[in-house]
């Protein structure tokens, strides 16, 4: 990039967890962009891999107007990937949050709106391969629901408002693993550790639908102003189709090579001890 262009102002908003952190990153490492993080506590351990780098970070509450204009001036991209944990009432908490952070880039005339949601929302059937055209979970839980929503209101907004130029990107990843991914990696490692039963038999051929953190990011980066991400919808999944026993050897390997993975039976788990298995 030339050094006399202007860089892309980012807005990261709910990146400060594992694949906010690593996508931060990613992009501080290209010198493309202006990046400023957004957080509405400084008291955790969520900023601490932003904070290495030369990044802005703002007091900011997806639920706070004010705080969300202060945040949003000069701003090209939003990058949303916020999503608050709970009830029913943190759905509706999230869904208006959403709808805050659309109203305030549009004031702002915001270039792109880039939400970040989940491969979950699809409905859990028999398609071999799943693309943007299969149908939606009709029963979703919380989290399903909130991405869901959020999904619908990002673009009702931005394709029903004829006075903005604002455009949308969905990415939808599947489950994402990686250092620092506490529950697809930590978890899974752990569990190895403590020799517990992880694979089934019965399904170990089965694929497992993970996708490393960065090519996640890559991504996010790559759909950034580009014309062809504006108002579409991306699945991202990993670049190798991966079985439940290729991935879980993969771990095992890491943890101690001179060990076997503990499998078993699917009919096995109801005799064994719920302390020896690790449910996925």
């Amino acid at each position: 990039m030339d050094v006399k262009e202007k860089k892309i102002k980012l807005l990261l908003i709910g990146c400060t967890g594992f694949l906010g952190g690593r996508l931060i990153e990613k992009l501080h490492s290209t010198n493309n962009y202006d990046l400023n993080v957004t957080s509405n506590s400084f008291s955790g351990n969520g900023l601490a891999r932003a904070a290495k780098f030369s990044v802005k970070l703002i007091s900011a509450n997806i639920l706070d107007t004010d705080s969300l204009d202060k945040a949003m001036k000069n701003i090209d991209v939003v990058i949303n990937g916020s999503y608050i944990k709970g009830s029913s009432e943190s759905i509706k908490k999230s869904i208006l949050g959403t709808e805050n952070l659309l109203e305030v880039a549009m004031k702002h005339d915001v270039k792109q709106f880039i939400q970040i949601s989940s491969a979950s929302v699809f409905e859990p059937d028999d398609t071999l391969i799943k693309d943007e055209k299969n149908s939606f979970i009709k029963k979703p839980d919380d989290y399903v629901k909130t991405k869901l929503k959020t999904e619908e209101r990002v673009k009702q907004h931005v394709l029903s408002k004829s006075n903005t130029n604002m455009k949308y990107t969905i990415i939808r990843p599947t489950r994402i693993y990686g250092p620092y991914s506490a529950y697809w990696t930590e978890r899974l490692i752990e569990g190895i550790a403590q020799r517990k039963k992880l694979l089934i038999n019965d399904f170990k051929d089965n694929p497992s639908n993970f996708v490393y953190v960065d090519d996640v990011c890559d991504a996010i980066s790559i759909c950034i102003l580009n014309e062809k991400a504006y108002n579409n919808d991306f699945n991202i999944n990993g670049e190798k189709s991966l079985t439940w026993e290729v991935l879980l050897s993969g771990l095992q390997s890491i943890v101690n090579k001179n060990l076997e993975l503990q499998s078993c039976d699917y009919e096995e788990i109801k005799l064994i001890e719920k302390d020896r298995v690790r449910k996925i």
